[in-house]
């Protein structure tokens, strides 16, 4: 019995539905943690309003390195540069996993028009 079955609410059975497309989506993967590096991945920034550039209230956008993939923003902070984070320890095993950390370092110091810190 999927959660949807039951009887409630509209609000409660939104929920429920976004609850079981993820589900769908998960049992794709073979465990956990491959699963949860995919989900880290997608990226709905596209999907999301561009800031008005004329408004007057100030925001702050937070986002991942690959979110951050050709968008541009007034001043970055890039956080976790610390030996095992960034570049990730994991990425220390091969060429090709070290070469796409340096890829992203690029795009990470490379999305401020005005200010970056590092």
């Amino acid at each position: 019995m999927t959660i949807t079955q039951r009887r409630i609410s509209p609000t409660t059975n939104c929920v429920a539905r976004i609850l079981n497309q993820l589900a769908s989506f998960a049992r794709q993967f073979s465990n956990a943690q491959e699963f949860l590096s995919q989900l880290a991945l997608i990226s709905n920034v596209d999907a999301e309003p561009a800031p008005n550039a004329a408004a007057d209230n100030e925001a702050v956008n937070l986002s991942s390195v690959h979110q951050a993939k050709g968008l541009e923003f007034h001043t970055v902070f890039v956080i976790w540069l610390t030996d095992g984070m960034f570049p990730s320890s994991r990425s220390l095993e091969t060429r090709d996993a070290i070469e796409e950390e340096r890829r992203l370092f690029y795009v990470a110091i490379t999305r401020a028009h005005a200010t970056n810190f590092t």
